[in-house]
């Protein structure tokens, strides 16, 4: 099997990899390293001599051009590496002109804009540069006007993206870099203006154009609101519409890949363009008809998302497929992932990082490898022939032939079932790695929801693409609109009910990087051993395994042990988290108690890498007591740590004696100097909580300074993370106050 893509594109995904992990601020030299394992290369392969050792430097000379190129294309697209980028200018910028680079998304109180940025205002100049940034717009009836193309002057400062607060929180300032976004601005009503209406040129245009074009159609429609959304992704790729309820249902099902455009839809429409071309023969004029045919609607489709690079990789998948069927050629399959994934990652490199595209290749992969296998774990029995004028049979033919032909049924439904089970099970294997290390979760029922949903994808795209096609139509648009209706209430109601049933979703499940790359390999080697025939991928696959197992069993036992505490990064609330072993208790605010999802934000990921399976909500003021923590009002003590808690309404309170504390936490802007908090108490390290304002704590922290005082600022280190170890006295001896 002639693999060669596949051959080049792995180390040139490991040449990126190499570049994000350990990069060098030198372009030329690794330039130069590029060229020169190039021109090595060509002499090794062209050489007329026939030296061995030259010929058996070709692998390595193959393996380490590819990986240096893949460094250089990493580095080359690396906004930083570009001297004309807007981040070397910005600082001292009081305002810049950018084209609006994307389709304006609504939040709560802003829009959010992702721009080009083409000029930066100096105070006593102008500069001309490159690069995206994101613009929050405040709502009003200008920003609801604004579309793709739209030049804008705002006259705001351009701020770096805020790195993370807490442990192991989502980091949205690295998510952005991969995007080639480095900063943002802010715009109150009258602090921006729009100075030209689409501006834009080219062929992104163009896309970007279309798909507002039809986005337009879909949200006038008649069909509610959330069916609109379901319309916009499933067709168009736009999912910022899609509320929350809808998305946890088809994530919880494991079918959320119906709501992106993807290789399943544009195999759909392949299919459906192949069927509606039947006509045609299978010379080579036909096929090449056929084939052009089918390549221009690909491309008309993967142009109204936008060129979203989901509908990107499988375009370009299909049409080397296409491609070869106009040729009359054998494609190799991973030939054409291997190219279309090369060709993605030369035109951005940081795609490698994006969880769709790793999902999307990962379960492409597993389907091939491991599809026609698992197809033929089960040998269905053969069809029956319909019975003849001429048998004789004490039944009657009639009687017969309807047996046969529910037989036959029977069989092609069994068929057709077990196939569509053995996709998902093979895609579904393959992405599970990712699905674990990224969300942390695993949809149970995710066969049975894709066994339901998958065969009626074609029909719900199709009725969605019939509604938009047809809109100029009102007896068709209606029609298909009304199918549309009733196959999206039906799929939402079967995610719904799937994503609803008992244990449904495996969720907060530990995995971390080393577990992720053993599962990687032990899946590869697994799909390998079972292709190639050859038990050594096979006891690699069950080393692999083995030792996720015992690292897994390994770090939940040492979780066991643990005793540690944080205060959490929370602006305008206060939260303390103590963990003993698997269990946590959290010290909040009633506010933040409340609101769920800023909590789980700023929490979940650190709680799940602690292995923590239950959580106690303890109130700000409330007492608490048990084995583990002891909490007397703004006091709390757990292990050998001793905690107190100063806020606006006890700062002023005076004590019989002075506590020893090992930590103080000032929160909620006490009227106090730091001089007077160590009149009543003898504490070893002062926490600034997020919970004040910028002028009382950098007061604080130069007072600590001044005072010699180990001071953490929350707002400016993050969150403040101790450890504790086992009680060695009794909790509430050192509380003794008036």
């Amino acid at each position: 099997m002639n693999a060669s893509m596949v051959k080049w594109t792995i180390p040139f995904v490991g040449g990126i990899l190499l570049e994000h992990y350990l990069p060098t601020s030198s372009t030329i030299l690794s330039i130069v390293v590029c060229v020169a394992c190039c021109i090595l290369l060509a002499f090794s392969t062209y050489s007329p001599t026939t030296n061995k050792v030259i010929h058996r430097a070709f692998l390595p000379l193959f393996i380490a051009t590819a990986i240096s190129f893949g460094y250089s294309i990493a580095m080359l697209n690396s906004p930083l590496h570009h001297s004309s980028h807007y981040y070397h200018f910005a600082t001292h910028a009081t305002a810049f002109e950018a084209t609006v680079a994307d389709k304006p998304a609504p939040t709560a109180k802003t829009i959010k804009a992702t721009v080009e940025v083409d000029k930066l205002l100096l105070p006593h100049a102008e500069q001309h540069c490159k690069g995206k940034a994101i613009v929050y717009l405040k709502k009003d009836s200008l920003s609801a006007t604004l579309r793709y193309g739209d030049r804008l002057q705002i006259r705001a400062a351009l701020r770096e993206i805020t790195a993370p607060q807490n442990p192991c929180e989502f980091d949205y300032k690295r998510y952005l870099e991969r995007k080639g976004i480095l900063a943002q601005a802010y715009a109150d009503n009258g602090s921006y203006t729009i100075v030209g209406r689409n501006t834009a040129k080219g062929i992104m245009a163009i896309a970007y154009r279309l798909r507002d074009k039809m986005i337009e159609i879909v949200e006038h429609s008649d069909l509610s609101v959330v069916e609109q959304s379901i319309a916009s992704a499933i067709l168009l790729g736009w999912d910022e519409n899609i509320d929350a309820q809808t998305l946890q249902n088809f994530s919880g099902a494991g079918i959320s890949h119906i709501l992106c455009v993807s290789g399943l839809h544009l195999g759909i429409i392949s299919m459906l363009v192949g069927y509606c071309l039947f006509f045609l023969g299978n010379n080579r004029t036909h096929r090449a008809i056929k084939g052009c045919i089918k390549l221009a609607v690909l491309w008309f489709f993967a142009m109204a998302t936008g060129l979203a690079p989901s509908a990107m990789r499988a375009a370009i998948m299909f049409s080397l497929i296409t491609i070869g069927q106009m040729l009359y050629t054998r494609n190799n399959v991973y030939n054409n992932i291997a190219t279309s994934a090369f060709f993605l990652l030369l035109a951005d490199s940081n795609l490698i990082f994006d969880v769709g595209f790793l999902l999307s290749y990962s379960a492409v992969t597993g389907i091939v490898s491991l599809h026609p296998w698992l197809s033929g774990l089960i040998v269905f029995p053969n069809t029956k022939a319909m019975p003849t004028a001429e048998s004789a049979s004490p039944i009657p033919r009639a009687m017969c032939a309807v047996a046969v032909v529910a037989h036959n049924a029977a069989i092609a439904v069994s068929r057709k079932v077990y196939s569509l089970a053995c996709v998902s099970v093979a895609a579904q294997l393959f992405v599970s790695p990712f699905v674990l290390y990224f969300f942390h979760q695993f949809p149970t029922y995710f066969l049975l929801a894709n066994i339901v949903v998958v065969p009626f994808a074609g029909l719900l795209l199709g009725a969605a693409l019939l509604a938009v096609l047809l809109s100029w139509l009102p007896v068709a648009t209606l029609s298909a609109q009304w199918l549309f209706s009733t196959l999206a209430q039906g799929t939402n109601a079967v995610a719904a009910f799937v994503a609803n049933l008992p244990h449904a979703t495996i969720s907060n499940i530990y995995f971390d990087t080393f577990m992720l790359v053993a599962a990687i390999v032990a899946v590869l080697c697994l799909a390998l051993g079972i292709r190639r025939q050859w038990k050594p991928y096979l006891y690699t696959s069950a080393t692999a395994i083995a030792a996720v197992t015992a690292y897994a069993t390994y770090s939940s036992a040492a979780a066991n042990l643990q005793q540690k505490w944080v205060v959490y990064s929370t602006p305008k609330h206060t939260a303390i988290e103590i963990f003993d072993g698997k269990r946590s208790y959290l010290i909040a605010d009633n506010v933040l108690t409340a609101d769920t999802q800023t909590m789980k934000y700023a929490a979940l990921n650190y709680r799940i890498n602690n292995h923590t399976d239950h959580t106690t909500t303890i109130p700000l003021h409330q007492d608490f007591e048990n084995t583990t923590l002891y909490k007397n009002d703004m006091f709390v003590a757990f292990g050998n740590q001793r905690i107190g808690i100063v806020t606006k309404n006890n700062h002023h309170r005076r004590y019989t004696q002075k506590l020893d504390l090992t930590h103080l936490i000032v929160d909620g802007n006490p009227y106090t100097t730091v001089e007077e908090l160590c009149m009543l108490f003898d504490f070893d390290t002062l926490i600034i909580s997020a919970n004040n304002n910028i002028y009382r704590t950098t007061a604080w922290q130069q007072q600590c300074y001044d005072l010699g005082i180990p001071c953490h600022n929350i707002p400016l280190q993050g969150a403040f993370v101790g450890c504790g170890c086992a009680r060695t006295t009794d909790n509430r001896l050192w509380l003794r106050q008036d």
